[in-house]
């Protein structure tokens, strides 16, 4: 049902364990997604490897050696055995209520480009991942969670078209071409958001 695509950073110090975190709750859902990481980042082909997500480690890179978005969308495209395709940051956790959103877009829109708004917390330690997990976060996140500004969106699910002959759903309404972007998160976003 769902793909997710994301560059993450490199997997040294506290970033590690946000990553970490994010991918696990990517792999929580249900049905399982599949994962795909891009990028030869510091410790991503270990991360990969070890729960047993994708690795493409070659990204297309900018000038000032920023990954391109467009790049990572098409080869996801490619490699996707499943009909919609989800780009997020590398350190957004998703939880179920995500997967019912998606759900939820896809059942009433053939094609669709859905965007999601981030909470921020600080999470420090991994997150132990039983059956009472979310509860756990959502309590942590009224708590302690500010909601991000308009301008920081970081999760841009989207669908294919019944064919996969067929052009899929990307970053505009009014074209098939993806626009080269850059993996920055506000940049990003806020293109995309604007198309």
């Amino acid at each position: 049902m769902l793909t997710i695509l994301s560059v993450p950073k490199p997997f040294k110090g506290h970033i590690a364990t946000i990553q970490s975190n994010a991918i696990r709750s990517w792999l929580a859902l249900r049905p399982q997604p599949q994962v795909i990481l891009f990028a030869d980042e510091e410790g991503t082909a270990e991360v990969a490897q070890e729960l047993g997500v994708q690795h493409v480690p070659a990204v297309r890179r900018n000038e000032y050696g920023t990954p391109l978005l467009d790049g990572v969308i098409q080869e996801g495209r490619r490699m996707s055995r499943n009909e919609i395709l989800c780009y997020t940051n590398g350190d957004i956790v998703l939880t179920s209520a995500f997967g019912r959103a998606v759900d939820t877009v896809s059942q009433k829109l053939q094609k669709f480009l859905a965007v999601s708004k981030r909470i921020n917390i600080d999470i420090r330690e991994p997150i132990v991942f039983r059956t009472d997990w979310e509860s756990h976060l959502f309590s942590d996140v009224r708590a302690r969670g500010v909601l991000a500004s308009k301008a920081h969106l970081s999760t841009f699910p989207s669908a294919a078209a019944t064919s996969r002959k067929n052009h899929e759903c990307g970053f505009s309404s009014r074209t098939d071409v993806i626009t080269p972007l850059t993996v920055t998160g506000l940049s990003a976003s806020n293109s995309a958001a604007k198309e």
